[in-house]
């Protein structure tokens, strides 16, 4: 259930230009800063740099410590079930010559690559040279 709150405008443009670059709504975005900002004030010994980090692949998830770990896991949980999927990853594999997989508008599935066509590739090659590339960004 949605409920109207007041926000300071210096929140909602920092929000929006966060949302940007984070595959997430306006709304999604202060969700998120919304449970970070709870999990710290609740267990105190939460660090945003590493749940960023875990997120990123940059931290491993072991040496997080137990009010890290369900952040981090409430964070993935989000993305997981975001039913517009992650716009980014799907924008970068198909760059980088990997397709993806969908279903179209009568339930069947499709594949497609960057140049929009059904035609399978060699996934494998496709996805090194696609992490290879996003490696080196």
């Amino acid at each position: 259930m949605a409920t109207t709150v007041k926000l300071s405008e210096d929140l909602v443009k920092a929000a929006r230009r966060a949302s940007r670059t984070s595959s997430r709504t306006m709304s999604q975005q202060i969700e998120h800063w919304a449970r970070i900002g709870r999990a710290v004030e609740r267990g105190g010994h939460v660090s945003l740099e590493r749940i960023r980090g875990a997120l990123e692949a940059q931290v491993e998830f072991d040496t997080l410590n137990a009010a890290e770990r369900l952040t981090v896991l409430g964070e993935l949980e989000r993305a997981v079930f975001d039913p517009r999927g992650d716009e980014r990853l799907t924008h970068a594999l198909r760059s980088g010559g990997v397709p993806t997989r969908g279903v179209d508008a009568q339930g069947g599935l499709v594949t497609q690559s960057d140049s929009r066509d059904a035609e399978a590739v060699d996934d494998a090659e496709a996805s090194s040279k696609a992490l290879r590339r996003a490696d080196q960004a």
